[in-house]
């Protein structure tokens, strides 16, 4: 793919210049000369359009961008599958005004929401150095539908009830939830916390909200192994990021949302949770922790978490809601059945 550059000649200087005004770039040509990039950079279901200067969704409809994130966009597709440092960035796109690393961090952030659910993967951020786009031409991703997406459209055609506790942690996907920060699950084992996650996490992603999410019965109990679980689910590419680098790929990316299942499992490591990682997220984060046990009195009356901290209690469903859970897994029951009736008559 022919690289084109921003012909910074043409950029329209002056004190009265703001970060976000629109700059006026030369156009840009091949390098055989034709005056036609002809170029497309597919990511999930969005269309990097070179050629006509646009991002696009799957249906050809233009999705807005402002200039600069355009910008940032543009050069990064031109450049797929490397590192763009974040100096070359700014040189590159803010070159007639100064501003900030803020103005990258921003830019970056719209063009993640502008990427749907492929902003989380599809854009890489690599700590203190710089960003890189990986489209479908160059990731190593396997097209079409994994095992865990197929599972996980099952599980949420059998999800009843809990409509109480959604209505509740709907407020976590709010972009504003008042002092609420931190809200805690908990319930015995087996009642649906987990389950109740995953609906979260989809109903996030439907939303378009960038959501991370970590397993703690999946790793070690260490802060170490919690960051590098973290760093893995907001596609950090570096394996020694740090808490000051998670915070910054979530600010970078506008995540709002942290799920943590299987709290119980993270034992000592509890207390670095709460001093350490916790209060150095982005503000804008929004926190739902599930585990067998309620929180403790070091969390109640914690200084942070005593009054930005919400418990919700899960019980045993309803009659009703147990019968429609009853008759999901009978439909499915039902349909295995089925096949295997069929594949015994075709044997």
């Amino acid at each position: 793919m022919p690289i084109e550059r921003i012909d910074r000649s043409m950029v329209e200087a002056g004190p009265g210049r703001s970060p976000e005004s629109p700059p006026k770039f030369s156009e840009t040509v091949r390098s055989d000369g034709s005056g036609k990039s002809g170029q497309a950079v597919s990511m999930g279901d969005r269309i990097v359009d070179l050629n006509r200067d646009a991002l696009l969704d799957r249906q050809g409809a233009v999705i807005a961008l402002r200039p600069r994130a355009w910008l940032v966009l543009k050069f990064l597709a031109q450049r797929a599958g490397r590192l763009v440092e974040k100096n070359e960035l700014l040189e590159e796109v803010w070159a007639d005004c100064v501003v900030t690393e803020d103005s990258l961090v921003q830019a970056i952030g719209d063009i993640r929401r502008a990427l749907g659910d492929a902003g989380r993967t599809a854009l890489r951020t690599l700590p203190r150095r710089g960003y890189t786009l990986m489209p479908d031409q160059v990731r190593s991703q396997t097209a079409g539908i994994n095992i865990g997406d197929r599972l996980r459209a099952k599980a949420e055609k059998r999800f009843v009830g809990r409509a109480s506790e959604l209505a509740e942690l709907d407020n976590a996907l709010a972009a504003e939830s008042g002092g609420t920060q931190l809200y805690f699950v908990h319930g015995p084992g087996g009642i649906g916390k987990t389950t109740l996650l995953e609906r979260l996490r989809n109903d996030a992603r439907r939303a378009g909200i960038v959501c991370a999410s970590i397993d703690a019965s999946a790793m070690a109990p260490t802060p170490t192994a919690m960051v590098a679980a973290i760093a893995e689910d907001i596609a950090l590419i570096e394996t020694t990021a740090t808490l000051q680098d998670i915070g910054a790929a979530m600010a970078s990316s506008d995540c709002r949302l942290l799920l943590i299942d299987s709290f119980d499992a993270i034992g000592d490591a509890s207390g670095w949770v709460r001093e350490k990682l916790l209060p150095a997220l982005p503000a804008q984060v929004r926190i739902v922790v599930a585990g067998r046990n309620a929180p403790d009195t070091l969390w109640t009356t914690h200084p942070l978490w005593s009054e930005a901290m919400r418990c919700i209690q899960l019980n045993s469903l309803s009659r009703e809601e147990s019968s429609h859970l009853l008759e999901a897994h009978a439909v499915d029951k039902a349909a295995h059945q089925a096949i295997v009736e069929l594949s015994h008559g075709q044997s």
